[in-house]
């Protein structure tokens, strides 16, 4: 049995995911991932789950929550470009009914943006 109608009527979203395809070194010598879409246009429905604060590296980061159809291929390795913003897989969590059958893959991604960012954008807004 597939996802059902009621979920897939909530999959208003849509998502590109992107697997690693390799490595390059850049200017300064440092290796970093070359990344290519997998599977894009992919029906999703997203929410906001928290921000957290990681003060020791002046990191904030925003935890999503996104469900998609089990038969779509992602895993903790992937990232996903959701809203023009690249977000990191945390995990990926195979859901199924009663009868054992597969339902639906809970996606838990993250994104880290600076604390100075968010500053700059609050001293915006009390200044406007």
């Amino acid at each position: 049995m597939a996802m059902d109608r009621a979920i897939k009527a909530v999959l208003k979203q849509t998502i590109d995911i992107q697997k690693s395809s390799g490595a390059s070194v850049d200017d300064r010598g440092n290796s970093t991932a070359t990344w290519s879409t997998t599977e894009s246009s992919v029906k999703t429905y997203i929410r906001e789950v928290r921000d957290d604060e990681d003060k020791t590296r002046n990191l904030n980061l925003e935890r999503y929550l996104a469900v998609v159809d089990p038969s779509v291929d992602v895993d903790e390795f992937d990232r996903i470009i959701y809203d023009g913003k690249y977000y990191e897989v945390d995990s990926v969590r195979l859901i199924r009914d009663f009868d054992g059958s597969n339902h639906h893959k809970r996606v838990e991604m993250q994104r880290a943006t600076t604390l100075w960012k968010l500053i700059d954008l609050m001293v915006d807004l009390v200044l406007k």
